[in-house]
Order: structure tokens, then sequence, then C-alpha cells
């Protein structure tokens, strides 16, 4: 049972439930899969991100700067004016993210330790 453990670990079929919000890991990675993990804007890793009404990430810097060009939404067009709110549930997931990415370089260098 332990070594099937490991097997569905390793090719992500491992349905374990979240802490806080009962969601998967699986239903977490397909989420996070539809929001784009870097800022479209700078084309890096999101930096204090924020959600236009439009439901469009960017990191607060970017999204403000290109506020001050043009109102309208990077990705869309859709006029923000200037309404951007914290991307709390982002922030969290993206945390959770780097949290399991972490755990699993880990897994993987204790094993290749292990078989040396």
């Amino acid at each position: 049972m332990d070594r099937e453990w490991e097997i569905n670990q390793k090719t992500g079929k491992a349905k374990n439930k979240k802490e806080d919000d009962g969601k998967g890991e699986d239903e977490e990675e397909k989420e996070l899969k539809d929001i784009p993990f870097k800022c479209i804007i700078c084309k890096d890793d999101y930096k204090s991100p924020i959600v236009t009404k439009c439901k469009h990430y960017f990191c607060e810097t970017c999204a403000i700067a290109k506020y001050k060009k043009t109102p309208n939404c990077a990705i869309c067009g859709k006029r923000t004016d200037g309404a951007f709110s914290m991307a709390k549930e982002l922030r969290k997931k993206l945390e959770r993210k780097a949290v399991r990415e972490e755990e699993r370089r880990r897994k993987e260098e204790e094993e290749a330790a292990e078989g040396n």
C-alpha cells in the first residue's frame, strides 16, 4: 500500500485533500494551469499579484504602470478604471504550489542520495 501511494505521488494521481479549501492537489493544479504562472506584462513571477475586474492577474506594479499609460486591461482590453484587488486566493495557491514543489524536490534528492 505504501508503494502504491509513492507511485501515485510520483505520477500525480494522488487525491489528497487540501487543508483549508477542501480541494485535492489535482484540482488545484488544474486551476493554476488556467492562470498564467507569470505576469503577462513583465514576463516574470508574480510580485504582489492583483486581479482586475475582468479576472486577469498581474503584478501590482505592472498593473499600475500599465494603467498610467492606458486604463484598459493588458489581456482583454476592457476598462479597468484602476480597480485592482489583491489576489489573495492566487497568492495562497502559488504559496502552496511552491511548498509542494520544494517537497517534491527534497524527496527526489533524498531518493537519489539513497540510491547511491
